[in-house]
């Protein structure tokens, strides 16, 4: 339970006396915590009506937080495993040859309460945010929100962001026990012993690896070529794979869910392979990384727009097709994105309030988790050969090279650098040979994700490979980019190095 409210009630937080607000937000996670905060900040007068029990919305409950809770606990006992008979590591932490999930989940559930009870403080006390908790709202009309037990509230606009919901294959057996996504993972109530992951996605992968590296037998299926969703190319994606399969993970692409398969819980799934055959796998648990759908159906009595994904259609300004009602985040389909929603919360409060702004959500750096962080920005190699005919790229570790190579050496692979050289990671930066403009970069590894977000604001201005070549890399460091660029930089016409 939270220390600073009772979160089993309602919880009310604002002026009782207003007549008419000049924004409610319909949800109070990313987007709607955010672009309530930005409301407030530029004068605005707004109530965030939120059906849960606190403010931050799924991703500090069972999403993102807990999804990198798990990958940081899966890269600590893959090392522990690839190095467990070292004389200088301790030994692999294990039982039946297994590491107990379920002290790991209860150990997650406590410390999430304060991040609930900072999520409070802060929007009460720090932004000054009116807010509801545990309150369903409704809309009546483009100016009348219903909330659960306190009537009808006034309002100048409405901004939906009531966020999205794990989308569900129509299979049979989709409700029996055993199976989960990240809604209710956290209810999980025994060992799982043989689990399939569905969906070599964002959702899939991480508790994918996860499940390997605690110690169960695990597999993971995709309907779509392995990472082909993903922009990254080739090389890239073969890497990140065969690191997979190194730990003893198949991922089965081009196969597709017939069946879950168990009488009142899981004991099997049935696929279909990419050779037309069926087959059968044994599971306890079956995670399902299917996706997620928008919670579109609260606009429904105003007759909004809405997509063939149940996404909410707005406008470059994120308004919808009724006047006056607006949407951000996850509702909105297309990339669901913690940036998405917290910046589309933000431009919402904006054209609202007058200072109109279009929201750009074409070029950003995105990554995905397995034993390592796969992230990218901009172009790939293949795409920029397209676009722009000659490419320079620098990547490590080289091509052709015959003798032990420990690089890319940096923080978080040392280990590996230095005793299994073929773990240590895989990156390459692309840029246009005539321009000498930065394209794109793409990183396989540790701790580089937190460069690609700088390096998208270099892309967008419109970085050379002279300019990133002078700038003071901090060294050692998980991407090589600078170092790479600045020995080639030199060159009038470039040529691709590694």
């Amino acid at each position: 339970m939270t220390t600073l409210y009772d979160d089993r009630r309602p919880y009310d937080n604002f002026d009782a006396t207003t007549r008419e607000w000049d924004a409610i937000f319909i949800g109070g996670g990313a987007s709607g915590r955010f672009g309530s905060s930005y409301f407030r900040a530029m004068g605005g007068n707004q109530l965030t009506i939120e059906m849960d029990n606190h403010l931050g919305g799924k991703c500090c409950k069972n999403a993102c937080v807990l999804h990198h809770y798990l990958y940081e606990i899966a890269v600590e006992l893959d090392k522990a495993r690839i190095w467990d008979k070292k004389e200088y590591w301790p030994k692999f932490p294990q039982k039946n040859g297994k590491v107990e999930i379920l002290p790991i989940l209860r150990d997650y559930i406590v410390g999430r309460e304060y991040v609930f009870d900072f999520m409070f403080h802060q929007s009460k006390e720090q932004l000054k945010l009116q807010f509801m908790l545990n309150r369903r709202a409704s809309i009546v009309d483009p100016h009348t929100v219903k909330v659960e037990g306190k009537g009808d509230f006034k309002t100048k606009n409405i901004i939906v962001a009531a966020g999205a919901g794990p989308a569900m294959p129509n299979v049979p057996g989709n409700n029996l026990k055993g199976v989960y996504t990240y809604a209710n993972f956290l209810e999980l109530d025994y060992e799982p012993k043989d689990v399939v992951v569905v969906g070599a996605s964002k959702s899939g992968l991480p508790w994918a690896c996860f499940f390997n590296a605690v110690g169960c037998n695990t597999t993971v299926i995709e309907m779509m070529p392995a990472l082909s969703q993903f922009p990254i190319d080739d090389d890239v994606r073969d890497y990140t794979l065969r690191m997979m399969k190194i730990r003893g993970l198949p991922v089965l692409d081009c196969t597709t869910l017939v069946s879950i398969n168990g009488n009142g819980s899981v004991k099997s799934v049935t696929v279909k392979g990419k050779d037309g055959q069926e087959k059968t796998i044994k599971a306890d648990l079956v995670y399902l990384g299917t996706g997620c759908t928008p919670r579109s159906k609260l606009v429904a009595p105003l007759g909004a727009k809405i997509g063939p994904k149940k996404e909410i259609i707005i406008d470059k300004y994120m308004a919808t097709s009724v006047p006056g009602v607006y949407a951000s985040g996850d509702i909105t389909g297309g990339v669901m994105e913690m940036w998405k929603a917290r910046q589309g919360g933000m431009m919402a409060a904006k054209n609202i309030l007058g200072n109109p702004e279009a929201f750009e959500t074409e070029l950003f750096a995105d990554t995905v988790h397995t034993f390592y962080e796969t992230t990218w920005v901009g172009m790939t190699e293949k795409e920029a050969k397209e676009k722009v005919g000659q490419v320079f790229v620098a990547r490590m570790p080289i091509q052709g090279y015959k003798n032990w190579l420990p690089l890319p050496l940096c923080e978080g692979t040392m280990e590996f650098a230095h005793q299994w050289t073929d773990l240590s990671g895989y990156q390459k930066i692309i840029y246009d040979a005539k321009t000498r403009k930065f394209l794109g970069a793409q990183h396989v590894g540790y701790g580089g994700k937190d460069s690609f977000q700088y390096l998208l604001y270099m892309i967008k201005q419109g970085a050379t490979i002279d300019d990133i070549a002078n700038l003071t890399e901090l060294f050692i460091n998980p991407t090589h980019f600078i170092q790479l660029s600045r020995l080639r930089s030199g060159m009038k016409n470039l040529v691709d190095l590694g």
